[in-house]
């Protein structure tokens, strides 16, 4: 934090619910990826990479 917005309450809030929305979306350790693939492949999906660095969940074609 700034030195500036050390006292202030309004920062540190912010600060603390960046921190929560982080700590609820940060990415999940391998082993739950390796379930959540078996699960989508099992109903015929799977997670295709995009040029931008995330996955696109697409019906696989048999």
């Amino acid at each position: 934090m700034k030195r500036e917005f050390t006292n202030d309450s309004m920062m540190s809030e912010l600060h603390a619910i960046r921190e929560k929305h982080y700590q609820q979306t940060k990415p999940a350790p391998a082993t739950e990826r390796n379930r959540l693939t078996r699960f989508l492949s099992s109903y015929g999906y799977t997670l295709i990479p995009t040029k931008r660095g995330t996955r696109k969940l697409v019906r696989s074609s048999e």
